[in-house]
């Protein structure tokens, strides 16, 4: 059951999807509905008619009344009812189809919200780390510049200690 071009243009602004097959679906049973309630009162009333007819043709009219409209308007009553019952139970599917729908989205809101907060734990350690580096990089540094002063210092009392023992030793020499 499809709905027509004009249909989906005017109701479901020119998309075909599964909210316009439902609005087309219900339109259709209003239409239907409709159309069995224009059917019904026309019946009924003509039944009303025959049933309480005070004309000579009396009793063929009341006899047709009871065996004839009376079955029919019986049988139009039916499907109306049953085109009502067929929209309480779309009503509640849907219903029942957004319920469950509101639920998988706070679910998901709910595993989204889980999942930042463990990003938001892991950038927040990736950052205390990434300052951890920095200043144990800038220890090392100070660590390598101390090291080398140290290393160069020593290298001066060596040589120091070399020319003060060749000025000793050119002393005793003497």
């Amino acid at each position: 059951m499809s709905c027509n071009e004009e249909f989906i243009k005017t109701q479901c602004n020119y998309k075909n999807d599964y909210e316009c097959q439902r609005k087309c679906n219900i339109s259709k049973l209003k239409d239907l509905y409709n159309s069995e309630l224009q059917n019904y009162y026309s019946e009924y009333n003509k039944y009303l008619e025959y049933k309480y007819d005070r004309t000579s043709q009396a009793s063929r009219k009341k006899a047709e009344a009871e065996n004839i409209i009376r079955p029919k308007v019986i049988r139009i009553n039916s499907v109306l009812n049953k085109i009502l019952s067929d929209l309480k139970k779309n009503i509640n599917y849907t219903q029942n189809m957004i319920s469950q729908q509101e639920v998988d989205i706070d679910n998901k809101n709910n595993d989204i919200y889980n999942r930042n907060i463990k990003i938001t734990n892991q950038f927040n350690t990736i950052t205390k780390k990434k300052q951890e580096l920095g200043s144990k990089k800038a220890m090392i540094d100070s660590g390598i510049e101390r090291n080398k002063y140290k290393r160069n210092t020593m290298y001066f009392l060596i040589v120091l200690n070399l020319i003060i023992i060749g000025v000793i030793a050119k002393l005793l020499i003497k």
